[in-house]
């Protein structure tokens, strides 16, 4: 739990859709990494596995221009050096570890595990 959200890490791998499909079935939704402290959590909370996870970024609408799954913009980002990349191929966005968890875009079909964020009431 962090900042009134509880975020639950997968134990299974899906591509960028059924990550956003699984999360939203349990009513969440992809994480959204909106400051530094969010993304410090993760970071720690990651390190422990080393695993490599979706979040909710994505500039699959129009290329070039990331916004979070839940509609919001993008105003804060930790992309790794190099990132994004500006390839066409490359929409969806994950928590890298050989970057220490800073971001990178990847092709969305691939599999990796993803984190699911929960508004708590």
């Amino acid at each position: 739990m962090h900042n009134g959200k509880c975020y639950i890490m997968s134990d299974t791998k899906a591509t960028f859709t059924e990550a956003e499909t699984k999360c939203a079935v349990g009513g969440g939704i992809l994480a959204t990494v909106k400051d530094q402290q969010t993304q410090d959590f993760f970071v720690q909370l990651l390190s422990v596995s080393n695993t490599d996870v979706w979040i909710g970024l994505t500039d699959l609408d129009v290329e070039g221009q990331f916004v979070w799954t839940d509609g919001s913009p993008l105003v804060y980002s930790n992309w790794a050096p190099g990132e994004p990349n500006g390839d066409d191929t490359t929409d969806c966005v994950h928590l890298w570890p050989l970057a220490n968890f800073r971001w990178d875009d990847m092709p969305c079909g691939r599999s990796n595990y993803y984190v699911c964020q929960y508004s708590m009431p």
